[in-house]
């Protein structure tokens, strides 16, 4: 079964606590720092739509290549050098392309060459790779997984530059995921413009995917997680510091995602005898295009002392979200999301977080679903886990669970787990 390509949510991992990890291998022809990719194989589904158990297999954990590198990479680096003599400047360049080893080989001046060459296109190399890679049998016979994953295929062809007024938008069209498919919407948290967070449905099959399956399949539920500071510079003497942190969790089989973000001032110098203007958070956010989901914004929430401590929910997906001001100075946001089982991107909750915005949005059916309660008090991951300790439990938790190895808490949450 052919691999596909999964994007990290987190826009800015090389700063992240979580994704620094995650970094390209080579800052030469590394691909856009702020994003990064890993792949995986889908789910087998039975015709009756379920999931099958039969084990997929996976490259072990470390290894560098999914299988022995073609013969092509034991060449000697002087018969390479004198095949590349007969080759066009554009194929040399694409031959460099194919892998580490042979680009290492064969220099980075055939780039050069190629471009004094002109007429070079993404197309043209895409054309000299498939031809390749039907020589040498399959692509995993001679591109190690490292390459497949830092060395992108397919790019999109080049458009002119937009005018100010159509640029912003089809900036807005992007963002509200106007005439996208389910699968290929994507949920945009942050800055509009300049997210944050960039979640796409096929992380969250695959991280269900291991929930349902197990370890050889999917991805960890660490790949969505995500921290990081952000800074604004207000004056010149002060910045607006944005901490956020992004923390999944699953939850009777259902995928929660809990979003905090913090915004307070810091000073950055300090004048004596002189009163200086100074920007406050409520009155920052007024300035910027912040946004909780495709729907929320927080410039409609003005009044901070009139909702602080309140849960509000969006009318239009399954998103809640609670202020608090830890300090006078600091106000902070936490986020809650229902991103539904991960079966289908044509799931009732993850089509109504990527529905385009506009005059025929459908509202969300909220009924008695709680979502902060739900990522909060409700530990279980599976349903079969729930009712097992509803069974087992005494209601005042002094039952010791020795699968958990932990004691259950003092009430079980029923109308929320029921509701969720």
């Amino acid at each position: 079964m052919r691999l596909y390509m999964i994007h990290i949510p987190c826009q800015s991992h090389r700063g992240c606590t979580y994704h620094k990890h995650w970094q390209p291998p080579s800052s030469n022809g590394a691909p856009d720092e702020n994003r990064t990719s890993i792949n995986t194989t889908p789910a087998r589904l039975t015709q009756d739509g379920t999931i099958s158990s039969n084990e997929i297999p996976r490259p072990k954990e470390g290894s560098l290549a999914c299988s022995k590198p073609a013969a092509i990479q034991h060449l000697p680096a002087e018969l390479l050098l004198s095949i590349l003599v007969y080759l066009p400047p554009l194929d040399k360049t694409s031959l460099a392309l194919t892998c580490r080893a042979l680009a290492f080989i064969l220099g980075s001046h055939v780039s050069e060459v190629a471009s004094k060459a002109k007429g070079a296109s993404w197309r043209q190399h895409d054309e000299f790779l498939d031809l390749l890679q039907r020589d040498l049998d399959d692509e995993k016979y001679w591109r190690c997984r490292d390459c497949l994953t830092f060395h992108l295929r397919s790019r999109p062809p080049p458009e002119q530059k937009p005018k100010p007024l159509l640029a912003q938008r089809l900036s807005l069209r992007g963002f509200f995921n106007c005439g996208k498919s389910p699968e290929e919407a994507d949920l945009r948290l942050g800055i509009l413009g300049d997210p944050l967070y960039v979640l796409r449905f096929n992380l969250i099959r695959a991280v269900m995917d291991r929930h349902f399956l197990g370890a050889p399949h999917g991805v960890c539920l660490n790949s969505m997680k995500c921290s990081g500071t952000r800074v604004f510079p207000v004056f010149g003497i002060s910045n607006m510091v944005l901490r956020y942190d992004v923390t999944p969790k699953i939850v009777l089989d259902r995928l929660l995602l809990r979003a905090t973000y913090t915004f307070s001032p810091q000073r950055t110098m300090y004048v004596q005898n002189m009163r200086v203007h100074e920007i406050s958070v409520n009155g920052f956010l007024d300035t910027i295009s912040f946004m909780f989901c495709g729907h929320q914004h927080v410039r409609n929430m003005t009044q901070v002392h009139d909702l602080k401590d309140r849960t509000l929910r969006c009318s239009y997906c399954p998103t809640q979200h609670i202020l608090t001001m830890p300090t006078h100075d600091t106000v902070c946001f936490r986020v809650y999301q229902n991103l539904g089982s991960g079966r289908s991107p044509l799931d009732a909750r993850w089509k109504h977080f990527v529905q385009p915005w506009g005059k025929g949005t459908k509202q969300y059916p909220w009924g008695g679903e709680d979502v902060m309660e739900a990522f909060e008090r409700i530990l279980c991951s599976t349903r079969e886990e729930f009712e097992r300790q509803l069974q087992k439990s005494d209601g005042l938790g002094n039952w010791y669970d020795p699968a958990l190895k932990r004691r259950t808490y003092k009430t079980l949450p029923k109308s929320v787990a029921r509701a969720l």
